[in-house]
């Protein structure tokens, strides 16, 4: 019988780095070794939101990380409270069924840290392996693997580069929004009313088409219909509307840019292979993005699909 490479999960103290506040996940695995991964606590919730989603479990079987606004509370009373939080959902987490800690999803969690990724994966699949041929385990870990060491790098123009210098104190939660107009093109900025902490959120970039551009900042904890409904909102301002059911689309900016490479408007040519790039049309699409491919990133672009 297959058992979670996992024995023990203990969420140590927060600690405040330049790019945001990490709670250290400190891991016991089967084979004896110990192991030290590190997420935000907004990675917590997208784990959270997705693996609720897949496995279809009830807030008995593990309660939902859910982001709460309490503005009454310190910065470090709250993250007492979030550790404290953190530490029973992997408390629970660990007395799930095998089909649910022995899952890809599972695995790449706590296997996904900035600084360590490689190693913790390596740890992770010995301790995971079976003398029985298990070839779709494999494969789903090898797929694992490609996500984290799979490299995804954003063109950024000195007009966005100033635009984040005169933004880059977002203490104030007051949602403010500037537009550039051109006789060619629109390329609208907005803070979100959703960022409540600077260490939780990602700025996206969104591409109608190369004349008509948003860039928003949101919560990395952001459910996919607040995203449209931001997205939708914004475009609306400068008279594009777009359906409800929005699809999004990553675009990799370093390898396709309008003009030159200092553009700010990122075009993808017609001919191009797609099939690098993802699609965001659920949930669970918008979680994975979040978890395995933004979590070490603080600007990403997206197209939208019309």
């Amino acid at each position: 019988m297959i058992s979670c490479p996992i024995q023990d999960i203990t969420v140590q103290p927060y600690t405040k780095q330049q790019n945001g506040t990490w709670y250290p996940v400190q891991l016991k695995l089967s084979n004896g070794h110990t192991l030290e991964i590190r997420h935000q606590y907004a990675d917590f919730i997208q784990f959270s939101r997705l693996i609720h989603q897949q496995f279809s479990l009830s807030r008995a079987e593990l309660p939902k990380i859910k982001k709460q606004h309490n503005f009454l509370k310190k910065g470090a009373q709250k993250c007492l409270e979030r550790q404290r939080e953190l530490q029973d959902f992997c408390r629970h987490l660990l007395l799930l069924a095998p089909v649910v800690t022995c899952s890809p999803v599972f695995l790449s969690f706590f296997s996904a840290a900035p600084a360590i990724a490689t190693a913790s994966y390596s740890s992770l699949k010995r301790a995971f392996s079976l003398k029985s041929s298990r070839k779709q385990q494999h494969q789903d870990l090898a797929e694992i693997s490609s996500a984290f060491t799979r490299p995804l790098t954003l063109s950024i123009s000195p007009h966005e580069q100033q635009c984040h210098a005169q933004n880059v104190n977002r203490s104030n939660r007051c949602s403010t929004t500037s537009t550039t107009s051109t006789a060619s093109s629109s390329i609208l900025f907005s803070s979100s009313l959703n960022s409540t902490d600077e260490d939780d959120t990602i700025k996206l970039k969104i591409i109608y088409d190369v004349q008509n551009i948003i860039i928003i900042r949101v919560s990395r904890s952001v459910s996919l219909d607040q995203l449209r409904s931001q997205v939708i909102q914004k475009f609306a301002l400068i008279n594009i509307m777009l359906p409800d059911q929005l699809v999004l689309r990553t675009v990799d900016c370093a390898r396709y840019s309008s003009g030159s490479g200092s553009s700010i408007i990122c075009s993808v040519p017609a001919d191009h292979d797609s099939s690098t790039d993802m699609l965001i049309s659920d949930e669970q699409d918008l979680s994975r993005a979040m978890l395995l491919k933004w979590n070490t990133l603080q600007k990403v672009t997206l197209r939208c699909v019309v």
